[in-house]
């Protein structure tokens, strides 16, 4: 989990794409993980990453299905005035996939 957050993070502190695109980890299609939730997470956050520094996402992160209910980034399950706050937040392009998240989450300092 932190290592994806740190690659969406990084693509991000680029501020903008760069002049000759971005490196091959981050638009190389990589191994499914095994698991559809979070092969679906970590392609959505690199497609934001790259969207906010003004790039187009790869075409196989676009592809990974939606998420079959809402999924939040941590095991708890802080219940349901939170989960609606978290909704209120989450970006667009997390919503379409069922993941319940903040911008601020796919950041690092």
């Amino acid at each position: 989990m932190l290592d994806m957050v740190e690659a969406a993070g990084r693509i991000r502190a680029l501020g903008a794409l760069p002049e000759g695109g971005l490196p091959r980890w981050a638009v190389e299609e990589p191994a499914s993980t095994g698991d559809r939730k979070w092969d679906t997470l970590l392609a959505t956050g690199m497609a934001y990453s790259i969207e906010m520094i003004g790039g187009t996402p790869e075409l196989w992160m676009d592809n990974v299905p939606p998420l079959s209910e809402p999924t939040m980034l941590t095991s708890d399950d802080p219940g349901d005035e939170y989960r609606a706050r978290l909704r209120a937040q989450t970006p667009p392009r997390f919503l379409a996939k069922n993941i319940l998240t903040r911008d601020r989450d796919w950041t690092t300092a």
